[in-house]
């Protein structure tokens, strides 16, 4: 797949998601339970935090929310070493 086609579609995905508007409890809960260890009110890697994340998304915090569908899609995060969210789940995520 070429740079342009995955670029494509990973614009589309993330403005499908931002027009959308702000995601559902399961999915906040879904990212707090991957993501809170390493970006949690204690310890914040990256200097990325989620785990005020069912206050912030309702709208006005659309970087955070382009930086997760990002790192979800190319498959950078979670990091390898951590537990991995399901196909069924990865997907929920995303849309």
């Amino acid at each position: 797949m070429s740079r342009f086609s995955l670029g494509f579609i990973l614009a589309f995905l993330i403005f499908a998601t931002i027009a959308k508007g702000a995601p559902g409890e399961q999915v906040v809960s879904q990212l707090q339970k991957l993501c809170a260890d390493c970006h949690g009110a204690k310890k914040q890697k990256g200097k990325f935090a989620l785990h005020d994340i069912g206050a912030k998304m309702a709208g006005a915090d659309i970087e955070r929310r382009e930086k997760i569908l990002e790192m979800l899609s190319i498959g950078d995060m979670p990091p390898e070493d951590e537990p991995q969210p399901g196909v069924e789940e990865k997907k929920e995520i995303i849309q």
